[in-house]
């Protein structure tokens, strides 16, 4: 019988992703650990935490929490070695591909900037202008999303960054008038944040409920609702007259297929939503409306012969009203 020997995971040799997720994986290994493990007993991500140990992403300040949860399962348990390895991160982050000479370089706009920590894996996910202001929100697979003042486009200034998602941050919103701030992450969670001073945000409130990645938000023309396309094919909507206390107004689910996108029409009556099964589904929202529509094509209603069967010693009420 062979023995199998796993050499020690070095942190401070790591210069590249792949090179983090090849030592982060012998770690792994060297504990006796599968993926599900280290997922089941961290609490983190499973996409994330796969991600890391294929060396695919690198976590950022976002998710550090979870990455010291997942070293702690892996055996780490010196805050000095955990350190160590969010340093390595950090560097194998750092580490530049070249870009190849294959011509000019095409038009980029008037000026670039980079988000906190825009390197390797970290880029742009999505963006939201300010409605009244020279001011562009960016959702960041980092986790992060930042705020930029772009009243001189040839000189963007990062004015503050918001934090507190497990995985990166998907998709990005501006409210009606530009005070309140929505963004949704991969790690099925939407927060928050009152924006009317850019500069110092204050975050309101965070909302569970949806079973897996939020890819879109939007809020209704009024302002008052807040929808989100979500990855198990639902649609959901959120009451935000109060930003500080949300509610659930409505789950849409008969898409079939992940939501990527779904937004309002402009007099806010009408959900419209799509994804990859190559459709577009629309959703009455006015409660008044469906059940006129729905009671214009039922047919024969019921009777009260009828519903005394079926409801017996319930008062007869005709569910479309009187018939006759």
């Amino acid at each position: 019988m062979t023995e199998t020997t796993v050499e020690a995971a070095d942190p401070t040799s790591i210069t590249s992703r792949a090179e983090f997720g090849r030592a982060l994986t012998a770690l792994r290994t060297r504990a006796g650990l599968s993926i599900r493990d280290v997922v089941d007993a961290s609490g983190a991500l499973h996409g994330t935490v796969a991600g890391w140990f294929s060396g695919q992403h690198l976590p950022t300040r976002a998710s550090e929490p979870a990455f010291r949860a997942v070293l702690a399962t892996c055996g780490v348990a010196d805050e000095i070695e955990a350190d160590t390895w969010i340093a390595a991160a950090r560097h194998a982050r750092q580490a530049r591909t070249k870009r190849r000479d294959t011509g000019p370089i095409p038009y980029r706009g008037l000026s670039s900037f980079e988000t906190e920590d825009a390197e390797a894996d970290d880029y742009p996910y999505m963006l939201s202008w300010h409605p009244t202001a020279d001011i562009v929100a960016v959702a960041s697979a980092g986790g992060l999303v930042e705020l930029w003042d772009l009243s001189d486009p040839a000189d963007p200034t990062r004015i503050s960054e918001l934090s507190g998602f497990e995985s990166q941050a998907q998709t990005v919103a501006f409210g009606g008038d530009g005070t309140i701030l929505a963004a949704a992450s991969a790690d099925r969670s939407v927060r928050l944040w009152d924006v009317a001073d850019p500069a110092a945000p204050r975050e309101l409130a965070r909302i569970t409920g949806p079973a897996d990645a939020v890819y879109s938000l939007h809020f209704s023309p009024d302002g008052d609702r807040l929808t989100a396309g979500v990855g198990d094919g639902s649609a959901w909507i959120w009451d935000v007259t109060r930003p500080d206390s949300p509610t659930t107004h409505a789950v849409l689910t008969a898409y079939g297929s992940r939501v990527y996108d779904a937004t309002f029409a402009h007099d806010g009556a009408v959900l419209v939503g799509g994804g990859p099964d190559r459709s577009v589904r629309l959703w009455q929202l006015d409660p008044e409306t469906v059940a006129a529509t729905l009671c214009s094509t039922v047919g024969t209603p019921v009777t009260e012969d009828e519903w005394e069967r079926h409801l017996p010693g319930v008062a007869f009420r005709p569910p479309c009203g009187d018939t006759a």
